[in-house]
């Protein structure tokens, strides 16, 4: 049976390399060569995001030129968490990149296979069983350049391929969208908090005599004029434990096989939702009604916020059903009249804060005692009330997106293996793509 490698133009043609000693924080720098590595990698729809660190030119040249990827490669994970797949975009803001020694380039021959098809196939089911069979345990689990060029394959003439890419990646572009537009509301989340509790625009603008840009009745609940120290004037400095109850996670049992595999999603940083997409619903691991009982684990409602507190600090999600988490995380719920957006965003706005007073001999980690020494201007609870009001709006929408895009790669998921196969027409394919996007 062909071979990636030889239905992609040759081994030549599956770039990677044991370089990544050489790669250290010294070698990091403001602005040069890209480095794709596993944060960069989409948990979502297809393509490769930022932000990256940088090489100079110099090292690239010297070191790395030989493990470099460019726009249109695929990137697949070789160590770490296998299975992730990614494209560097063609219209991504840089033409030349450095593949990390976590992950491997893909570049195919225009003139032996379609693109995107073989992005499918590495997605698939199929591949990642491949993968699982040939995984090497030694150290850290992880698969090795002939791993990937020997993966065996039975694919379709280069026109076919074309014509199931183009079904796939119809689900996969509304994804983006949907992401992208997930962008666009939270920045307007974001910005909208920043102008009433950060830069207090409202207060500022009555000050300068400049015309209200909010509703009356929201208008009138701002104060006149600043205090002396700078904050609207009323509004008192509070603990982040004012604003918010914090809710302890904890782990069943693993030896008790009874625990976990439920209806519960349980959620660790490794569930964290990749960029815009704060909401999360499903979860690697899940746990059942007699795990939670038995663990210090708590449920937390939809709406609240998860925050991770030790060794990666400071990752955030909103919960977009009820779910548990570990005990590295923290749950958040608006307590004192403050609600899920106010609390989501005060946390996001604070957390640089928050991690600069991470402690810890082995990891970093934030306790409670790290919130009660973080102070916010509490403003009145009714201005607080109308800005959940005004952003509910925004999170919702930016719920039902993520929402949409589960929906859409479980349908793509399902396809995925039955185009690949012959099992499902092209055509029927595409008929259900126009009923789902």
């Amino acid at each position: 049976m062909p071979t990636l490698a030889d239905a992609i133009g040759g081994k030549d043609r599956v770039i990677g390399g044991p370089f990544g000693s050489k790669l250290t924080q010294a070698d990091y720098v403001d602005f040069g060569i890209p480095v794709i590595r596993g944060s960069n990698m989409p948990s979502a729809g297809r393509r490769i995001c930022g932000p990256f660190v940088y090489v100079s030119k110099c090292k690239f040249d010297h070191d790395l030129r030989s493990n470099s990827a460019r726009r249109g490669d695929i990137i697949v994970t070789q160590r770490g968490t296998l299975g992730q797949v990614g494209i560097i975009g063609d219209d991504i803001g840089h033409e030349t990149f450095v593949v990390s020694q976590s992950q491997m380039a893909v570049r195919v021959d225009a003139r032996k296979a379609n693109r995107d098809f073989v992005y499918y196939f590495l997605i698939s089911h199929r591949f990642n069983n491949y993968i699982k069979i040939r995984t090497i345990q030694a150290g850290v689990p992880h698969i090795n350049l002939g791993t990937l060029r020997e993966a065996p394959v039975a694919w379709p003439n280069i026109s076919a391929q074309a014509a199931i890419a183009e079904v796939l990646a119809s689900f996969d572009d509304k994804i983006e969208l949907n992401r992208r537009m997930n962008e666009t509301l939270e920045a307007m989340a974001r910005a909208l908090f920043k102008d009433w509790f950060v830069d207090f625009g409202p207060t500022r603008a009555k000050m300068e005599g400049r015309a209200p840009y909010l509703a009356p009745d929201i208008w009138s609940l701002f104060p006149d004029r600043l205090d002396d120290e700078g904050k609207p004037e009323g509004w008192m400095e509070k603990p982040l434990t004012k604003f918010f109850e914090i809710v302890g996670g904890g782990t069943p049992k693993t030896s008790e096989s009874g625990y976990w595999g439920g209806d519960i999603p349980w959620f660790s940083v490794v569930d964290t939702p990749s960029g815009s997409d704060i909401f999360v619903f499903e979860t690697e691991k899940s746990i059942t009604d007699d795990g939670l009982r038995n663990s210090s684990a708590r449920l937390l409602d939809r709406g609240g916020t998860i925050i991770s507190a030790r060794g990666t600090v400071g990752n955030l999600a909103m919960v977009g059903r009820p779910m548990a988490f570990n005990q590295s995380c923290y749950g958040l719920k608006g307590a004192n009249g403050y609600g899920p957006c106010f609390v989501f965003l005060a946390a996001k706005h604070m957390v640089a804060k928050l991690q600069s007073l991470a402690h810890g001999s082995v990891f970093s980690t934030i306790t409670r005692q790290t919130f009660d020494s973080v102070y916010l201007p509490a403003p009145g609870i009714y201005v607080a009330k109308q800005f959940d009001l005004v952003a509910s709006a925004l999170f919702e929408r930016m719920r039902a997106n993520v929402a949409e895009s589960h929906t859409l790669a479980a349908t793509r998921d399902f396809l995925l293996p039955k185009l690949m196969s012959g099992e499902v027409r092209i055509k029927d394919a595409a008929t259900l793509v126009g009923e789902v996007t």
